[in-house]
């Protein structure tokens, strides 16, 4: 290779260099300013979102965060959350229902009330996390929950499960900006007669009323009744097909109804008991005894004249779609609303 060849290689060298240099450099400020615009552009949506939640005055609106019973899911454990008149309440906590509420980008730190219908875990097991959490991202005051006799004790335990960590979190920006004070919650148990009701919350034209269900041996257990502006949404709790939730449902313009698939179930618990296990076959039969089936959810939706009808809390969750058509199969003879099969997420509005 002669001498002039040589002076060409390296400047095609030198220029590619160069050139690579430049794209890097271009590349890293794109890269950067990517970021910047998306975390602007989420933050934007964000405080959208809340605006447009704390400003409504006219509607409820409900998303059903978490839709599973506890079977093996991907989807969250039994939660609602309901926006109205700027309030914002969340109806139990079950696994995962933290998470869901934040990919949902629901505003944590503006939650007014909790409150659990029962105390089964797939109910209340995330109601730490959602103290905690919603503490971090900015809450001004305790987290007040209101449930049956026994949620004092889960209160107060996730007090003591949260001390430490509350702690760091004081210690490490301050309690100026983490605010010890209003980290914990304050609980109120609630005792309600046999078939009946006791109306728990009364402010701002909005009321909400526990009422007794069916979900013996598990007693007390609660539906809850939300009513605005001549507006109402009734959750079924975990129930027996019960006359307490046809009464409180009547005429409402959303009832969410848990629903199961006895059959399926216990076809579950006989494969258990084939493989051996005969404990988780026992396990599985039993929680069919105080469940409703979604035709049991159908007819209470017919009988209270309700104008649409979500299946929730499914067992077992319809992920597949021949699962999902049988919730539905049949059920328009029944009830001839909109039924709705729930899903993580879903947004309905009263209006």
């Amino acid at each position: 290779m002669n001498r002039k060849s040589v002076k060409i290689l390296a400047a095609i060298v030198i220029l590619a260099l160069m050139a690579g240099i430049v794209v890097m450099i271009y590349t890293s400020q794109n890269t950067a300013d990517l970021i910047t615009l998306n975390v602007k552009s989420q933050f934007k949506s964000n405080l959208k979102l809340r605006n447009e939640l704390q400003n409504n005055t006219e509607d409820i609106i409900v998303y059903t965060v978490g839709t599973a019973a506890p079977f093996p899911s991907n989807r969250a454990q039994t939660c609602t959350a309901v926006f109205v008149n700027g309030k914002f309440f969340v109806f139990d906590v079950g696994d995962g229902a933290v998470q869901s509420m934040e990919s949902l980008d629901l505003p944590l730190m503006d939650v007014d009330e909790v409150f659990l219908t029962h105390l089964h875990s797939d109910h209340f097991i995330d109601l730490p996390y959602l103290i905690n959490r919603s503490w971090q991202m900015g809450r001004s005051k305790k987290m007040k929950i209101t449930g049956p006799v026994g949620t004092n004790a889960i209160s107060e335990g996730s007090k003591l499960l949260l001390s430490q960590e509350n702690q760091f979190r004081a210690d490490h920006h301050g309690t100026e900006t983490m605010n010890l004070d209003v980290a914990a919650s304050n609980s109120n148990e609630i005792i309600v007669p046999t078939q009946g009701e006791l109306l728990v919350y009364n402010a701002d034209g909005i009321k909400i009323t526990a009422f007794d269900v069916g979900h013996e041996p598990v007693s007390p257990d609660f539906g809850y009744k939300i009513e605005y502006a001549g507006k109402k949404c009734v959750l079924s709790g975990d129930t027996n097909k019960n006359q307490n939730v046809i009464k409180h449902s009547a005429n409402a313009d959303l009832l969410i109804h848990e629903a199961m698939l006895k059959d399926v179930i216990m076809q579950i618990s006989e494969v258990a008991g084939e493989l051996g296990n005969e404990r988780n076959a026992t396990i599985i039969e039993d929680v069919t005894h105080y469940h409703s089936t979604n035709v049991d959810a159908a007819e209470v939706a017919a009988e209270a004249n309700v104008k649409k009808l979500v299946l929730n809390h499914l067992a077992p969750v319809p992920d597949r779609k021949v699962i999902a058509r049988l919730y539905t199969q049949g059920l328009s003879k029944i009830f001839n609303g909109d039924i709705v099969l729930a899903n993580d997420g879903d947004k309905f509005i009263i209006n």
